[in-house]
């Protein structure tokens, strides 16, 4: 049986058949969580959607593990200077501008399987002392400010492209 699945899923018309004409859908929103930076859909019928959950740790290059959703592999790629918060915010708005020329419809976040959904109004400046700095240089407190920093930008972001936010509410994270 899963090889016949397999096989299936090498056909593009198997699929197209299956998804658009048996299951009768007409558009099919895809975040590709496994390379959130990567902004390409797969099929005609998809379209993307912006998964910025990781980009609220962006304080250090070490809290990304792949280029495909690390900032500053992007940025490096693209010869933007990462050496400040400014430099960073930079980035993130290149990102929602390129998300959308590839035909992003919305933002979303998966942060609550993962910590509060109370994001604080954090100063730029305490953002700023924390940039660039490790994770084991910092308090939990630290990093909860800059990850609450980044989120009202992002939000910020979505207002500006006009991208809708979907922020997932779920019950994964126990208290």
């Amino acid at each position: 049986m899963n090889g016949r699945i397999f096989r299936n899923y090498l056909d593009q018309r198997w699929l197209y058949e299956v998804v658009t004409e048996r299951a009768n859908i007409e558009l099919m929103f895809n975040d590709p969580y496994w390379a959130r930076l990567d902004f390409r859909t797969d099929y005609p019928f998809g379209v993307l959607v912006f998964n910025v959950t990781t980009l609220v740790r962006g304080f250090h290059p070490s809290e990304f593990a792949s280029p495909a959703d690390d900032p500053y592999h992007f940025a490096k790629q693209k010869a933007l200077p990462m050496g400040t918060l400014d430099d960073y915010l930079a980035v993130l708005e290149r990102l929602c501008g390129e998300a959308k020329s590839h035909g992003a419809v919305c933002l979303k976040t998966t942060l609550a399987y993962q910590r509060t959904l109370r994001f604080e109004n954090v100063p730029k400046e305490k953002a700023a002392r924390v940039f660039g700095r490790r994770r084991s240089e910092l308090t939990e407190g630290q990093v909860k400010d800059f990850e609450d920093f980044i989120m009202w930008r992002l939000v910020e972001l979505s207002a500006r492209h006009a991208l809708p936010f979907q922020i997932h509410t779920g019950q994964a994270r126990i208290q």
